[in-house]
């Protein structure tokens, strides 16, 4: 992994633990930019296997990570908040734990993709994190995509498009992933939702 800073001893005392004890798990967005996670300046987004819940909250207590409960309003069924400190890089290290795939506007996120079994088990070993199959990431970063920009605000102009970052993160996945396997997901997992609609992007 290339990074013009070097990876948290935190994060990889983390991921090092949770390979080690057979934790089912991977990051599973924005994998575009994994060496911004791996140096604490983006948030660590693990999708975990409730089985594994228990042995993956342990790890992060080991590791010092502390929760974080966001006000009762504010609160997403299914994800939870860790908070470590690198000492070394003085730094902090944001854990996003989803034990479900809940999607939407950052500000309302109550679509839940039913889909974490399958997701987690296409994952695979990266140098350091687990992550997912790029078409089951893809199939994700669409529906994210139209649940965050088919709003008001970007039907009246005032959130136009993909951002930046969105557009690269599109190419990364568009440049990875098989097409035939995007519809075989869709067929197998989510049969509701039209095909044409990935064939957009």
């Amino acid at each position: 992994m290339v990074n013009q800073r070097p990876v948290l001893g935190l994060v990889y005392k983390l991921c090092e633990m949770l390979e080690a004890e057979g934790v089912v798990y991977c990051h599973w967005k924005s994998n575009v930019a994994l060496e911004r996670s791996a140096t604490g300046e983006n948030d660590l987004d693990l999708l975990v296997d409730r089985a594994s819940a228990q042995r993956f909250t342990e790890i992060l207590w080991r590791c010092g990570f502390k929760e974080a409960r966001l006000p009762s309003e504010r609160q997403i069924p299914g994800i939870l908040d860790y908070y470590g400190y690198d000492a070394e890089g003085d730094r902090l290290v944001h854990v996003h734990a989803h034990y479900q795939l809940v999607l939407g506007h950052d500000a309302t996120k109550n679509y839940h993709v039913p889909i974490e079994k399958p997701f987690l088990a296409s994952s695979t070993q990266s140098e350091l994190f687990r992550v997912p199959a790029p078409e089951f990431e893809f199939v994700l970063f669409v529906i994210r995509m139209a649940l965050k920009h088919s709003t008001w605000a970007a039907i009246l102009g005032r959130q136009p498009g993909l951002s930046a970052g969105e557009q690269q993160e599109l190419v990364y996945l568009q440049a990875r992933v098989n097409k035939a396997q995007v519809h075989k997901i869709l067929a197998e997992h989510l049969p509701g939702l039209d095909v044409t609609v990935f064939e957009g992007y």
